[in-house]
């Protein structure tokens, strides 16, 4: 592993375990068994560090929640395939959905990392939500908060289901889970 994934992986725990504010960079720099130099080499401050962190892990969902989308067919079928690739992806690094459960609304993830993400990585979300509008299909509200609401749905649900995880071989219930998201911002038929 490189030092710099080595920093933003010790960074990952200490911030869930610690919070940001309890976790000094020397103790981040230690527990990766770097020096603090090179922790600063990669990262100017704490601060860049966990918006790299945050920046990393999205881009991780991004490249994930696409997969095998080129071969869905209609807006169902892709937000259905981005739902389960989701929760595949939860289900696999359970400590990167609790860092983004922890840090996705703190103050210390800037509102340009957030809108890079955006315009970088989930553009394709908001196509498919506009498109699901102009086919009547779902609600006539911002793209931002029909995705907001899908996505919440979808992290309630992932929350349950880690607390419960005979749930994830369930696929009645996981149907009925997808359903939940979806109906939440689709108009009913």
């Amino acid at each position: 592993m490189e030092k710099k994934e080595q920093i933003l992986e010790t960074a990952l725990n200490l911030f869930i375990q610690n919070g940001f504010d309890k976790t000094p960079t020397s103790r981040i720099a230690v527990e990766a068994g770097v020096a603090t130099g090179t922790l600063f080499h990669h990262f100017k401050t704490k601060e860049e560090l966990i918006n790299a962190l945050y920046f990393e892990i999205k881009t991780d969902i991004s490249e994930t929640i696409i997969e095998g989308l080129e071969k869905a067919g209609g807006i169902k079928e892709k937000m259905h395939l981005i739902w389960h690739n989701y929760l595949s992806w939860a289900r696999k690094y359970p400590k990167c959905l609790q860092f983004l459960t922890q840090f996705s609304e703190s103050q210390y993830i800037t509102k340009l990392t957030k809108q890079r993400i955006l315009d970088v990585h989930f553009r394709f979300v908001f196509e498919i939500i506009e498109e699901g509008k102009k086919q009547g299909i779902f609600h006539n509200l911002p793209n931002e908060l029909l995705t907001s609401i899908f996505g919440g749905v979808l992290h309630q649900i992932i929350r349950f289901i880690l607390e419960t995880p005979m749930n994830f071989d369930d696929k009645e219930f996981i149907e009925e889970a997808f359903l939940a998201s979806w109906n939440a911002i689709a108009k009913s038929s």
